[in-house]
């Protein structure tokens, strides 16, 4: 079941239609998920569901950071932190290997 959220204590929703008249929250309760919506999208309204137990202003930065004028920047972004991932993966698979031969394992 989807509840529509009109209004809320820190008034993302208003704030959200501030943005664009087309976003709306709703909320999930078979996931138990906030949800941002935007009626003018083609295929579906679902935008992206929000990670986080109580809605606030979070919810106003990942439409910021989410729309499609920072699509760019956001793949940059996502690109950046799984090379960080990568490196820091294997510097540790090295360091691993390293203590395997100090131990003479290998």
């Amino acid at each position: 079941m989807i509840i529509k959220i009109e209004t809320d204590v820190y008034f993302i929703a208003q704030r959200l239609r501030g943005i664009d008249n087309n976003y709306f929250v709703v909320y999930n309760t078979k996931t138990k998920k906030y949800e941002i919506h935007y009626s003018g999208q083609i295929g579906g309204s679902f935008c992206l569901s929000l990670p986080y137990d109580v809605l606030d202003e979070r919810a106003i930065e990942m439409v910021y950071k989410t729309k499609i004028e920072n699509a760019k920047n956001l793949f940059n972004e996502i690109e950046k932190d799984n090379q960080l991932k990568i490196k820091k993966q294997q510097n540790q698979t090295v360091e691993n290997f390293k203590t395997l031969l100090k131990e003479g394992v290998l």
